[in-house]
Formats: structure tokens, C-alpha cells, sequence
């Protein structure tokens, strides 16, 4: 299935079918939990991870985040992926009305002669215990998304020796008194208000529960650290089938479900649970923010479409 979503992925970027949604977004928030998931995955494999900036970016930027953290969340996986010792990092910077990134691992490298061969759908570098893992895809989506965002994308790598991919994306910093307003409106999510009480009712009660999908235990932590500190109990299913069974066992209040997984994938999990009769909501989480594929989720009856990772 994973397959199947990359190559429409790809078909659609390369028949412009592809658009732009620019946003002002949060720098600070935007890396930081791009760095909390990844150093996450890292730790599970024994391996370091480092954020570095090398000058304080803009507090608010105006660009397509949903485009960059794809791009991101893509060459920070394959960092991940093929480093067995040592280190993973990312450094980003700001300056001329760039945004300037590279994502540095201490993995297996690339020999100069793959560095074209890399870009092109459907090859890929490595042992075929790496060659399993993927779908050759993912840097062929990258560097199309990278140039539709008016940047540029290129590697630099040795064998045994590591690689760094180099990003540079145009994008607008925002003024600085757009941060101050943004400052004085942010609030703190302490806890959360049932909606089938009254406000101010202070009746205990058991909390909200609520179901976690996702294939990637690293995916399910991230929930799982946001949810239970605000007072939800949070149950994890790491399949289709696996949510199947559980909702048939303690059904939740809510589901967030991943679109991409082995075997039963999200949308046909999704299918499943409204033939049992569940009529909470569906919160569907993936890496992909086309538009065809939000519509797609809403039209299989979930309740929303989050881009990954979420905050």
C-alpha cells in the first residue's frame, strides 16, 4: 500500500496536479517536533540526535509547512535508516529570504557515481536488507516537492563515511509584529472541557478515551506524550486488525488512525469500523497533504485529515 500512495504521490506532482497552500507558521514549534519524533527514532537505534541553528531563525515564517515537513520527515527518515552507529543531525538557517537546511548522517554513504541515479523513481542505493525497507520513491518525491517550492536540492556523501543532503527553499520572514500578536494570543492546553457536560461541571468522571493506530511505535509515543498529560486515556493498536479487536473490546470515544500500514491500511480500517457500527470520530494522521488525498478520508466518513507530524 505504501507503494501504491508513493507512486500516486509522484504521479500528481509531476501532473501538476500540485499546489502551494503558504501559511504563516511558527518556526519554534514547526522543528521542535520534528526533533522530538526523530530523536525519538534515533534513540531506539542506539543513535545520537543533534539540532543545530546557526543563527536565530524568524519567530513566524510564510511558506507551505505541510510541503516542507514532507520534504523533512522524508530525509530525516532515510538518515535514520541508513545509519546503524553514531549520529543523526539537522542544521537550519535563515538568511536572504532562504531558508537553509541540511540533514547530516554517519550512515553507509553514497558513491559519487549514484548521486543523479539517487533522484531517479524506483532506484535505490544500498544492501537489500536497506533495499526492503523502501520503495525507491522517496527522494524522487523529495526533489519534486523541493523545486515546485522554487529550491533546490543536492547531496553530498562518501561511502562508510556518511551523507548530508542540502536543502534551500525561498521563504518569507514574517514581521516581527505579526510574532508579538502571535505571542499574546498563544495559550496553553492544559486539559480539555467534555462537551456533554456543562461548562464549569465539576462531576468526576472516567476520562476520554481514545485510540491510537499507527504501525511506528515512535508515531504512537508522540500521541501518547501529547493526549495523557491533558487527562486522556490512550490505548495503542499497531494494525488495522489490532483496532478491530479493541474496538469491538472497549470502544473509544475517538480514533486516530494512520493512513499508511501494513496489511488492512487506514482508509480500509476506517470502512471496517462504520460496518460494526462505530460512530465516533476518525481522525486520520498522514505524511501526505494533498488535497485529492484529505478528500478521499473525508469521503470515507473521517472526521479530519492531519498532516504529520502533529501538533
Amino acid at each position: 500500500m505504501t507503494l501504491i500512495n508513493d507512486i500516486l504521490d509522484l504521479a500528481k506532482i509531476e501532473a501538476g496536479r500540485f499546489e502551494l497552500l503558504p501559511e504563516i507558521w511558527d518556526s519554534q514549534s514547526f522543528f521542535h517536533e520534528l526533533c522530538y519524533m526523530f530523536r525519538i527514532r534515533c534513540e531506539q537505534k542506539g543513535l545520537s540526535f543533534h539540532y543545530e541553528e546557526s543563527l536565530p531563525l524568524p519567530y513566524s515564517l510564510h511558506s507551505d509547512s505541510k510541503r516542507l515537513r514532507q520534504v523533512l520527515m522524508n530525509l530525516l527518515g532515510n538518515a535514520v535508516k541508513f545509519t546503524e552507529h553514531g549520529e543523526v543531525m539537522l542544521r537550519v538557517a535563515y538568511a536572504d529570504g532562504k531558508l537553509c537546511l541540511a540533514v547530516q548522517d554517519s550512515g553507509i554513504g553514497i558513491a559519487a557515481a549514484d548521486f543523479k541515479r539517487i533522484f531517479e523513481p524506483f532506484q535505490q542505493t544500498g544492501t537489500d536488507r536497506y533495499k526492503i525497507q523502501g520503495t525507491g520513491l522517496g527522494l524522487a518525491i523529495t526533489q519534486r516537492l523541493v523545486q515546485n517550492m522554487g529550491g533546490v536540492l543536492h547531496v553530498d556523501s562518501e561511502p562508510k563515511k556518511g551523507s548530508v543532503f542540502y536543502v534551500e527553499i525561498p521563504v518569507k520572514a514574517v514581521a516581527s509584529s505579526v510574532h508579538l500578536v502571535a505571542e499574546e494570543e498563544k495559550r496553553e492546553i492544559i486539559g480539555y472541557q467534555r462537551c456533554d457536560r456543562p461548562l464549569g461541571d465539576t462531576t468526576v468522571s472516567s476520562p476520554l478515551h481514545v485510540l491510537v493506530v499507527d504501525d511506528l511505535a515512535v508515531n504512537r509515543k508522540v500521541l501518547l506524550d501529547m493526549l495523557q498529560p491533558l487527562g486522556f486515556r490512550v490505548t495503542e493498536a499497531d494494525s488495522g486488525e489490532a483496532c478491530l479487536k479493541i474496538v469491538s473490546q472497549d470502544s473509544p470515544d475517538a480514533i486516530f488512525m494512520d493512513l499508511r500500514m501494513p496489511g488492512m491500511d487506514g482508509l480500509q480500517t476506517v470502512r471496517a469500523l462504520h460496518q460494526q457500527g462505530f460512530d465516533k470520530p476518525v481522525i486520520v494522521l498522514s505524511a501526505s497533504a494533498f488535497a485529492d488525498d484529505r478528500a478521499v478520508s473525508l469521503e470515507a466518513g473521517c472526521a479530519a485529515h492531519l498532516a504529520k507530524p502533529v501538533n
